[in-house]
């Protein structure tokens, strides 16, 4: 009898230890691997019981290769509008909890926000063709502009035409709303990095109009920091790279939200006419648009074979086909081919050789 007590007392306190090891698992930087719990027969040397049905638990774990522990690694959501962000905030939440991570997201912001912060973060973001998204946000402002009455109504081969609204509703398309802007903390407008002081936007402002080539070089070095990134072109690809990256044990499934209903049914199709245009207002975007496609293809490869081999970045524009201001817009390529400029304190626009 003593020695079945003594048996007992020893498995319980296996049992005991097994829950502390995993508590202790959950708060430091190891990663659990596998818990197996099983039935064994421990044979009795003495009393009644040939034997005892007990339950053992097998933990197998290793130790996460960062040497901060996930508790107090934080996972940011650089939210870039119009590119899927509402679904990935979502998301990244949830990844983050079950990665014993702290959440940054829900909200728009650049990158400059990421380098005021005093903590190390993981960087994870969504691309989108420049052109899908354009047609996505001018889709969604139709919805909501309300001071625009016209806009409301129009094709969006009038809207492209017109343009006296183009410069009035800049933001639907000017070049880095797609990611160049956002990436390389360059972004001017109130809804992303609130009221600037003027010396601020005046730095901004001046980097955008003449420093294209650099903004590019620094949004794809930006890219290539990042802990993750997708593409909404191609979330199968994505989400599997999101499982690697965060060491999930089931690839991820992007949830669909903030959907625009009325082309939920009724997808836009395009005319050629009208991706050329939209490409040729947003040449930086879409130069990192296509880096973008070739680095994701790179990680891909990189869990196939275990080495990661740097992609060639493209070739930079030597004409970049559209450059604008919040009051011009000046085209040397393209089918919006022109230069036009919006009076102070007037709505009228001055086109010359604009497109008619």
């Amino acid at each position: 009898m003593t020695r079945n007590r003594s048996i007992c007392i020893q498995v319980g306190m296996a049992l005991v230890l097994s829950q502390l090891l995993l508590i202790y698992m959950h708060h430091s930087s190891m990663r659990i691997l596998r818990v197996d719990t099983e039935m064994t027969v421990i044979p009795m040397r003495s009393g009644n019981l040939s034997g005892r049905n007990l339950t053992r638990t097998r933990v197998t774990f290793t130790h996460s290769s960062s040497t901060v522990p996930q508790r107090q690694r934080v996972l940011l959501h650089l939210h870039i509008g119009k590119n899927g962000g509402t679904s990935l905030d979502g998301l990244g939440k949830r990844l983050a909890k079950e990665t014993f991570r702290q959440f940054i997201g829900y909200r728009h912001f650049d990158w400059s926000y990421i380098d005021s912060l005093s903590t190390k973060v993981d960087v994870i973001t969504m691309l989108r063709n420049p052109v899908e998204r354009a047609v996505s946000h001018f889709s969604s402002a139709q919805l909501w502009m309300k001071q625009l009455q016209h806009f409301r109504n129009l094709t969006l081969g009038d809207y492209l035409h017109n343009s006296n609204l183009l410069l009035q509703t800049r933001s639907i398309w000017f070049d880095g709303q797609a990611g160049v802007s956002w990436l390389t903390g360059t972004h001017t407008e109130d809804w992303v990095v609130g009221k600037l002081n003027a010396s601020e936007l005046s730095r901004r402002q001046d980097l955008y109009e003449k420093n294209a080539t650099e903004l590019c070089l620094l949004a794809a070095e930006r890219l290539d920091e990042t802990l993750w990134f997708g593409i909404l072109e191609d979330l199968p690809k994505s989400m599997a790279l999101l499982q690697h990256s965060l060491r999930l044990e089931e690839t991820p499934v992007l949830p669909r939200g903030n959907a625009n209903p009325r082309h939920a049914t009724q997808p836009r199709v395009l005319s050629e006419w009208e991706s050329e245009a939209i490409a040729s207002l947003e040449p930086m975007d879409m130069w990192l648009y296509q880096y973008g496609k070739r680095l994701m293809q790179a990680r891909l490869d990189a869990i196939q074979t275990g080495t990661f081999v740097p992609p060639e970045r493209p070739p930079l524009p030597k004409v970049w086909s559209c450059v604008s201001t919040s009051t011009s817009l000046d085209c040397k390529e393209g089918p919006l081919k022109g230069s036009y400029w919006l009076k102070r304190h007037s709505s009228m626009l001055i086109r010359k050789n604009g497109p008619k």
